[in-house]
Order: C-alpha cells, then sequence, then structure tokens
C-alpha cells in the first residue's frame, strides 16, 4: 500500500491579486461623506467648563400643590424665576396624605443658589428665593408647607 500526499494548488501571493477597479464618482462621495463628518458638529463633544471658586447655598422648599402638577413643571417655573443665581434644583421627596387635602401633595425641592464672582448671602439670596415662591403661587397656587 502507498500514501499519497496531495498538496493545495499553487495561489499567488496576495499583493499580486487584482482589485476590482473603483470608480471615479464613488471616491468622490465617499470624499465628501468624509469631509462632512469631519466638519458636523458633534454634539456630544465634551466642553470644558471651570471649576466654581466660590461656594454655594442651598436651600429647601416645599409647597402643596395639586396632585395633577408635574413636577418638572415646577422644575421650569423654578429654574425661570431663580435666574441668575440659581445653578441646580432637584425634587427630593414627594408626599400624599389625607392631612394635605383632597387632590393634594407635597413636593419638597432642593435649590443651589451661587454667584459668578462672589460669596452669596442671606440678603442676595432671600429675593430671588421669594421671587420662586411667588412663581409658584401664582402659577400653580402652590401653598408653602410649614
Amino acid at each position: 500500500s502507498s500514501i499519497t500526499i496531495v498538496s493545495p494548488p499553487k495561489s499567488s501571493p496576495r499583493s499580486h491579486r487584482q482589485r476590482p477597479a473603483k470608480s471615479a464618482g464613488a471616491e468622490a462621495c465617499r470624499a465628501s461623506r468624509a469631509g462632512a463628518a469631519a466638519t458636523r458638529s458633534n454634539r456630544w463633544t465634551p466642553s470644558f467648563k471651570p471649576y466654581p471658586t466660590v461656594p454655594f447655598s442651598e436651600r429647601d422648599l416645599a409647597v402643596i400643590v395639586d396632585r395633577s402638577s408635574a413636577a418638572a413643571d415646577l422644575i421650569q417655573a423654578i429654574r425661570k424665576a431663580g435666574k441668575p443665581l440659581l445653578e441646580q434644583v432637584e425634587l427630593v421627596d414627594r408626599f400624599e396624605g389625607e392631612q394635605l387635602g383632597e387632590n393634594k401633595v407635597s413636593q419638597a425641592f432642593r435649590l443651589r443658589y451661587r454667584g459668578k464672582n462672589e460669596t452669596l448671602t442671606d440678603d442676595k439670596i432671600q429675593p430671588v428665593h421669594d421671587k420662586v415662591r411667588a412663581a409658584l403661587s401664582k402659577q400653580f397656587q402652590a401653598e408653602l408647607r410649614s
């Protein structure tokens, strides 16, 4: 009995293979898409924001509003009324109970105030905080919770 060794057919080296010819139109289209992508503004590009050099001051505000009042709507009103000192606002508590009345809820927010170039005092924060309270009272008939 004899053994026969079969080798694969010889092929030309990779460098000698023919690539299909590219049309000039395809190259121009690819180049224009690359150029458009390179110049398009990217909303995900991080931007540098300098660290604040002055401290912030936080205050909590709890109001009683109708159950149908969305926290997002209240936050938007707070942001608008708190400009330019209001830096951040967040909902920290939402309470529903019989003692509040029918269809009423209490929503508590934490407001962070910060001056651009100076440390804020109560004398500077209080008028803005009162303006926020007045806006909530006017737009949502909010009652200050004590």
